[in-house]
């Protein structure tokens, strides 16, 4: 389900292979992606009941492949007697819950933090360092301490030579790649980001944008007429996004809620960054040199703050060309060095060695 997920299948660590079986809960969890509803109904559920926690249950009853010493486990946790490597993905909550908020109930956190001190959770990888505060402030246990490890996204290098159109602006913002829902347009910042280009559209007349997300019925009306705003509201293969990476001149990616993998594609395709500063965002996007980050205030209505400060960064990448390409390069120099599929594997390695031989384990 998540490009993070594919490299690390397709380039794992030297001397590891992963084995995935997928069965009806995978093949059903891909088929309600595609359908927006589900994750409403995901969300409303995740309110009432820890909704992954649950997941795990149904996988406990499935035996993994015999020849497999270690299992990785993917934002969710395993009930079975095994030595298991929990990968956060994202937030805290995110393994009890599964959605972006926070989720309170107390019998629940005791739950999950026994089953993560137990002997079988040998290592807890965490995407930041943010995440890696974050975790050890939502579950407040020392005992989670040691078996936490900050371990970076990866991202492919890219094989391009960058073309600059200098007739128009092109700025870009992806939600996804290939999970489709509007709501996610409202917590990654997608009003805040129209209401900014309006104003920028009142002022440049050579700018386009082009938002690869679903949005609401309302919002499809609005852009209809709108000849600077190009919608791609359906998930669209690999090599179509990559000629809209490629072509792009600005990333932007207002979120209110995490980082995200779009970041470091953007990052890898020479791209000046405009980014909320939360999360792990300050840890891909180094202000002023990368990109800018903008502040983003915890509110459920349209954060006008958040909208000037866009207009204001994105007005200077705008007017600024020669700004633009130097922060491309060194973006791209980030995505090269800091968050190369090498340095993954090497701080993953460790993991997954230690998880194996590491303090009271034995190789399964």
């Amino acid at each position: 389900m998540h490009s993070m997920y594919d490299s690390l299948l397709a380039f794992p660590p030297p001397g590891y292979t992963f084995v995935t079986v997928e069965g009806a809960p995978e093949k059903g969890f891909k088929l309600a992606s595609r359908w927006e509803p589900s994750y409403w109904l995901m969300a409303q559920g995740s309110r009432l009941a820890p909704v992954n926690l649950l997941r795990a249950l149904a996988f406990k009853v499935r035996s993994r492949p015999k020849d497999a010493c270690l299992t990785y486990a993917a934002a969710h946790v395993v009930l079975r007697k095994e030595p298991w490597v929990l990968d956060m993905h994202g937030d805290a909550p995110s393994i009890l819950s599964g959605i972006n908020e926070r989720f309170t109930r107390h019998l629940w956190d005791t739950i999950a933090r026994r089953i993560l001190a137990s002997s079988y959770c040998r290592k807890i990888v965490v995407r930041f360092n943010a995440h890696k505060d974050e975790f050890m402030t939502y579950f407040q246990d020392e005992r989670l301490a040691d078996k936490l490890q900050v371990v970076y996204w990866g991202v492919p290098q890219r094989d391009f030579v960058k073309d600059y159109n200098e007739e128009k602006v092109k700025i870009l913002f992806v939600n996804s790649t290939n999970v489709n829902t509007h709501g996610h347009f409202d917590l990654k910042g997608g009003y805040e980001l129209l209401a900014a280009f309006s104003e920028l559209s009142k002022k440049y007349d050579n700018l386009e944008l082009v938002l690869r997300s679903t949005v609401s019925a309302r919002v499809r009306r609005e852009l209809a007429n709108n000849e600077k705003v190009r919608l791609i509201s359906q998930p669209i293969p690999w090599d179509e996004l990559k000629r809209e990476w490629q072509s792009a001149d600005i990333f932007v990616f207002p979120t209110r809620v995490s980082t995200a993998q779009v970041l470091l594609d953007a990052l890898s395709y020479e791209l000046p960054i405009v980014a909320t500063d939360i999360a792990g965002n300050p840890e891909i996007v180094e202000d002023g040199r990368t990109g800018f980050l903008v502040p983003r205030r915890t509110v459920k209505e349209l954060d006008r703050e958040l909208v000037q400060a866009m207009f204001d960064k994105l007005s200077i990448l705008i007017e600024n060309p020669e700004l633009r390409r130097r922060m491309g390069k060194e973006a791209r120099r980030t995505a090269e060095e800091k968050f190369s599929i090498q340095k993954r594997n090497e701080a993953l390695k460790t993991v997954l060695d230690e998880a194996i031989e590491g303090e009271g384990g034995k190789r399964a």
